[in-house]
């Protein structure tokens, strides 16, 4: 169910699950009551704040979940896979250490936040996050392209990832749902939502568990949400969300390696929030997040005690106070700002060595949307980031998009600059790295300009964008030293393709493709996981009222991986799934997919191998 805001996007809201753009509400002064704003019509990415896509010159795919489950897309890699513009590399299995590649910036480039707070820390990646993340529980997946360090900080140089756990309201609903498949696969999960007038909630569980393919290389998982609202007075929400993911897989390392071990990787983030509405034009948002990411490597084989196999442990603790205020100052003038406090604690060792860390920050940021003249949008803003061990950033970003009426088109175009800060082990020392205290954050600025058309009666929307970035100071391993410098440099170009289309009533169709130009600028080389050519299509066709058929393909294309300064070219790849779906009854509904139907032999990341063709099932029950 869509839940209209009346009164525009200013307007306080009578439910709660009306808050599900869980940010704080912009205005939309175009709006009125005989014209309301659907949620799913919002993205909340491109300012911090619920905007009409048609007025922002920001790049913003809006992943709809419920087309996810139709299609039966696996996990939340899966998911943002199909986004134009970015590469997903995984290391073969399911739940091994997964990759994100936005517009040729490095996986360190692509910033995650999960209800409000970013899931980048300053000593880990969330590539074990990623792996293993479904998308149970969640209400909101946006992808924000481009250089957004001006509104989220470090490491969005590539562009953002927002997830937001989805929010309750109206009569009491939920599933329960078993898989099973290939490769001794086994996964269960419930969800339930709802709520009054004056609260809502939601919840979810759901456990996973496969042995994949290769020898020594089970995966298991337990996944969990959680959000509760109130609306405790006309003008005052609080809410808090919980999310975690704990799991457990064997690391048998690249194809040829005698090294084995286990992983156990636990991430967890606890929020709580208050939105505050004194007047109509000013809404006031304070979260308070804490976030815990915990890693552990256990060597299995060959016996401990080589140099190359130690044991290692790190644990990341983070206490986040975050701000966020949107103040409609006139009729042709909205401004953004806020700030962030960052307390950040990291402790890791492998034996004899323990390192404890420090590495707390604070932002501050200001956004002004200019609307002179109707349709038209200029968009202007700078951010100042203080890290305590590695210095100072600052950063800015300017666009103007102009929807043309008639003809349905809009135009945009974007610069913008970022920055990627340095971890505390590479400024002060750690296991493997000697102390820099001398680096800097990794840099850069791109800009992007194209169009949006409606085209065909509404039944199609066409996308094309071109970008270009250029990276600087970019972190590289020095093995004289041995340690992390900035003497990386790297450029990236191309164009992103995408095409929504309704041709009838019942079959949807997607389409994107983009073209990538990635350089390693140093040495004058590709860089590698980031494919020349990627093409992903899906079409789906409900064919009956209870029966849903569909299918997808992807292809990637002149792609190099291996030594950074010497890649070698790796085979293209074409891989094909076919989904299906029956409503047995109201209640429940049955679900069958293939993967990987060509039995298609290949590596996301070299002596990785991907998994082969394989087939699932699943029940579901709603209630």
């Amino acid at each position: 169910m869509k839940t209209p805001i009346r009164g525009g996007l200013t307007g306080r809201l009578s439910l709660a699950c009306a808050l599900s753009v869980p940010l704080i509400l912009a205005s939309a002064h175009a709006q009125t009551e005989a014209d309301p704003v659907l949620l799913d019509h919002v993205v909340v990415s491109a300012t911090r704040t619920a905007t009409d896509p048609l007025a922002t010159p920001s790049v913003v795919t809006l992943l709809n979940t419920t087309d996810l489950a139709n299609a039966q897309t696996p996990d939340l890699a899966a998911a943002i896979a199909t986004v134009p513009g970015v590469n997903v590399a995984r290391t073969g299995a399911v739940g091994g250490p997964t990759y994100v590649y936005m517009r040729g910036a490095s996986n360190d480039h692509t910033l995650w936040m999960v209800d409000g707070i970013r899931m980048n820390t300053g000593d880990a990646t969330v590539a074990n996050f990623v792996g293993g993340a479904d998308y149970a529980g969640i209400g909101r997946i946006e992808v924000l392209s481009g250089p957004q360090s001006t509104l989220y900080g470090s490491s969005a140089l590539g562009g953002v990832i927002l997830v937001d756990t989805a929010s309750g309201c109206g009569p009491v609903s939920g599933s329960v749902t078993t898989q099973a498949g290939s490769f001794g696969t086994y996964g269960s999960s419930a969800a339930v939502k709802g709520g009054s007038k004056s609260i809502g909630y939601s919840a979810s569980l759901s456990s996973f568990s496969t042995q994949n393919e290769r020898d020594f290389n089970d995966y298991e998982s337990v996944s969990y949400s959680a959000r509760l609202e109130s609306q405790l007075t006309p003008v005052l929400l609080v809410g808090v969300t919980v999310r975690g993911q704990d799991a457990t897989s064997d690391a048998p390392g690249s194809v040829g390696s005698t090294f084995v071990g286990i992983v156990d990787s636990t991430n967890t983030l606890a929020t709580v929030y208050a939105a505050w509405t004194p007047v109509e034009s000013f809404h006031s948002r304070l979260t308070y997040g804490w976030v815990q990411q915990e890693y552990t490597y256990t060597a299995e084989a060959p016996p401990r005690g080589n140099a190359f196999d130690s044991d290692y442990y790190s644990r990341d603790t983070r206490n986040v106070f975050d701000w966020v205020n949107d103040w409609a100052v006139t009729d042709w003038l909205s401004l953004v700002g806020g700030g962030t406090l960052d307390y950040e604690k990291v402790h890791s060792f492998s034996d004899p060595t323990v390192n404890d860390f420090n590495n707390d920050s604070q932002a501050a940021y200001l956004l002004a949307n200019v609307t002179p003249v109707e349709h038209l949008t200029v968009l202007g803003g700078v951010r100042y980031d203080h890290y305590d061990e590695s210095g100072d950033a600052t950063t800015w970003k300017t666009g103007v998009s102009y929807y043309i009426v008639p003809s349905r088109t809009k135009l945009r175009v974007n610069y913008g600059t970022g920055f990627n800060a340095p971890r505390p082990v590479y400024v002060v020392g750690g296991p493997f790295y000697n102390a820099n205290p001398s680096l800097q954050p990794e840099e850069s600025k791109g800009w992007d300009a194209g169009f949006d058309q409606e085209i065909w009666k509404d039944r199609a929307t066409l996308g094309v964008t071109y970008f270009h970035n250029d990276f600087t100071n970019l972190f590289v391993y020095d093995f004289t030293i041995p340690g992390i410098v900035n003497t990386g440099s790297a450029t990236s170009e191309g164009v992103e393709f995408s095409l929504n289309l309704t041709p009838v009533e019942g079959v949807k169709t997607r389409l994107a493709y983009t073209w990538l130009e990635a350089t390693n600028d140093t040495v004058g080389v590709p860089l590698t996981r980031r494919p020349r050519h990627v093409f992903d299509a899906e079409t789906s066709w409900q064919a009956t009222q209870a029966w849903l058929v569909g299918a997808g393909v992807h292809f990637a294309a002149r792609r190099y991986d291996g030594s950074t300064t010497a890649p070698v070219r790796v085979e293209d790849y074409t891989t094909v799934r076919l989904f299906n779906q029956y409503q047995v009854t109201k209640a429940v509904l049955v679900k069958a997919r293939v993967e990987n139907l060509l039995d298609e032999k290949y590596s996301e990341i070299s002596g990785y191998p991907s998994l082969p063709l394989a087939v699932y099932g699943s029940v579901e029950w709603r209630f």
